[in-house]
């Protein structure tokens, strides 16, 4: 009878330890998303679960053609994104997150490819702009015009107030 206690009390001590190594288990980040924020950065995003332990994140940046490769380990854990900086143009990425916790990193993140623009597509994206001429009367009385040049794109805004043409 004696045995049958130990038995049970083993089989206890073993479920606590199977559910608190299941606890310590990280999940991959999930929603990895790349922002492109010009030819030579990029922004990094992703999602965690709920609930993980986690105290940092580690970021693999490679190019696709094998040739380079970095590593940044992020200690932030508010924030979910991460810069990558000093791209090359008109190259493919690799990109990989792991969340980080006291026992270990999680599995990889699904992988995320992205390429970065060439400088010249980059410059073609933008649009062409419209010039307006608003008539304005100067204080003598005389008709004069000045251009406004309205420049859009999904990077900036620009406006260009040329001086007062005759």
């Amino acid at each position: 009878m004696e045995e049958n206690g130990f038995n049970a009390a083993l089989l206890f001590l073993g479920y606590l330890s199977v559910s608190s190594a299941d606890a310590d288990t990280l999940s991959a980040p999930l929603n990895v998303t790349i922002e492109l924020k010009g030819v030579n950065s990029a922004l990094v995003t992703w999602e965690i679960f709920e609930g993980d332990p986690v105290i940092g994140f580690a970021i693999t940046q490679q190019k696709k053609d094998l040739r380079m490769l970095r590593f940044i380990q992020e200690v932030n854990t508010t924030t979910r994104s991460c810069a990558l900086w000093d791209l090359d143009e008109d190259t493919e990425y690799i990109v990989h997150v792991q969340s980080i916790s006291m026992s270990g990193t999680s599995p990889p993140s699904d992988t995320v490819v992205f390429r970065t623009p060439k400088e010249s597509e980059r410059l073609a994206s933008k649009s062409p702009g419209c010039i307006i001429k608003v008539p304005r009367l100067s204080p003598g009385g005389h008709h004069r015009s000045r251009m406004l040049v309205f420049r859009y794109s999904a990077i900036s805004f620009f406006f260009f107030f040329i001086a007062p043409v005759l």
